[in-house]
């Protein structure tokens, strides 16, 4: 199996195994940022960002599994 993602800007990241990230390069404005896994594919999380030109912005992303 293999995803391939095809976006047309260079603004995108893939968590390291702490699930981290980091989107650098971003000009100060208002984004949507999308989070998706691929046990999740019909309901990427997403949310509404502000990045400030003197800020570091976080947004945390948090996937639950199905509840048995």
């Amino acid at each position: 199996t293999a995803w391939v993602h095809v976006v047309d800007h260079p603004y995108f990241s893939v968590t390291g195994t702490d699930g981290e990230y980091e989107i650098k390069g971003l000009s100060p404005g208002a984004y949507e940022l999308v989070a998706w896994h691929e046990r999740f594919r019909t309901a990427p999380l997403v949310a509404e960002v502000h990045v400030d030109a003197s800020k570091t912005t976080i947004v945390d992303f948090t996937f639950e599994g199905m509840r048995r």
